[in-house]
């Protein structure tokens, strides 16, 4: 179809001319606004989904690095009660020799 009302050098020659611009000028500008609305409310989507994902990225990473932390600390205790257990280990073995 072609956009008479962009032209200001074409003028319909009768009511039913110009009704048949007036209504296209409608159709053009109803589906502008429906264009629009369907962007504004897919990039309010993209927006809500972007929060939403760096939401739980952030909560996940957060737990991952208090579950690190605790796996240290557990490892270090680890690690000291392994050293407890040498040392008391080899007291044993020296209470051993001593009383034979």
């Amino acid at each position: 179809m072609a956009k008479y009302y962009s032209n200001p050098n074409i003028q319909p020659l009768n009511d039913a001319g110009q009704r048949a611009l007036e209504i296209q000028r409608r159709t053009i500008e109803h589906q502008r606004k429906i264009h629009r609305k369907r962007r504004i409310v897919c990039a309010t989507m993209i927006l809500l989904l972007t929060i939403i994902f760096t939401w739980q990225y952030q909560t996940r990473y957060q737990r991952y690095v208090a579950a690190e932390q605790t796996t240290a600390k557990t490892q270090a205790s680890l690690d000291k009660a392994k050293e407890t257990n040498q040392s008391l280990k080899q007291t044993k073995k020296k209470l051993k020799a001593v009383t034979t």
